[in-house]
């Protein structure tokens, strides 16, 4: 029997990337001699080497002609038995379909996160699991893997550790914490949030108000916070009218959005960001 050859397919970014990491390395357990190789944007090829987990990492720009088309001539000639894509975008999901690589594993309508894109594979998944980690994991288990999720390793350069430390030592700085401002700041599936978002909660019988607030790099940060508290203020003067309690307003989102909300909580607002 041939050994597998995998394709993974994950451009970014870098929280999704490292949502990847768990289910490439269920396939990596699973298939310890195999290729695996990933391919992803040029800016996230130190992070996807960091976790060692691919044979090969191959980059592509999917803004750029020759890019795509150097990366489709890279696909074909690879005799890949398999690719998963990961990301669900028709983006990503064109890549192995147009290399031809003939079993092609993605997410189905009901998880995928641009409308039409399961149509261009072969193996359309229905997930089961919340974690979008272990949502991938489910994809890796019709792939072959003996489990979803896998443990794995960030290595981290000497050049870069080497770095820091020269950094902490000319800055003279001897206690410090590292604060992560979280994803890009930037709104690109509102449609998504009516659809999927608001369900759990208006399951429970909570009134859902759906805000879209400016996003980058049209609006700046005040601006969105402004937003939040524009939106709270119509809420709260409606409040009789929606049979709601104006002292009892909830905030919750994904990504950056949960930032933006506790910048709103000097307004007495309780800010839900889980």
């Amino acid at each position: 029997m041939a050994e597998a050859k995998f394709l993974i397919v994950r451009l970014g970014s870098l929280g999704d990337i490292v949502h990847t990491f768990p289910a490439v390395a269920a396939l990596r357990e699973s298939f310890p001699s195999a290729t695996i190789v990933w391919i992803t944007h040029p800016r996230w090829r130190d992070l996807v080497a960091a976790a060692g987990l691919a044979s090969e990492i191959w980059d592509v720009e999917t803004r750029s002609f020759a890019s795509v088309r150097g990366a489709l001539g890279k696909i074909r000639r690879g005799n890949f038995s398999t690719a998963i894509d990961y990301q669900g975008l028709w983006k990503s999901a064109a890549l192995p379909f147009l290399a031809r690589v003939p079993r092609r594993i993605g997410f189905s309508s009901s998880a995928v996160r641009e409308a039409g894109v399961p149509l261009l594979y072969t193996d359309r998944v229905d997930v089961r699991a919340t974690h979008v980690a272990d949502k991938n994991g489910e994809l890796s288990m019709v792939a072959g893997a003996v489990k979803p999720v896998g443990k794995f390793m960030l290595a981290i350069p000497d050049e870069a550790r080497a770095n820091v430390a020269n950094l902490l030592r000319k800055e003279r700085i001897q206690k410090y914490v590292v604060l992560s401002p979280g994803g890009g700041w930037i709104s690109k599936y509102p449609e998504k949030l009516v659809k999927v978002h608001p369900a759990p909660l208006l399951d429970r019988g909570y009134t859902v108000f759906t805000v879209y607030h400016g996003s980058q790099p049209k609006f700046s940060i005040p601006e969105m916070v402004e937003d939040i508290n524009r939106a709270v203020r119509f809420v709260r003067f409606h409040a009789a009218e929606y049979g709601i309690a104006p002292d009892r307003i909830g905030i919750t989102g994904g990504t950056s959005t949960p930032e933006v909300d506790l910048e709103a909580v000097r307004d007495r607002i309780y800010a839900l960001t889980g």
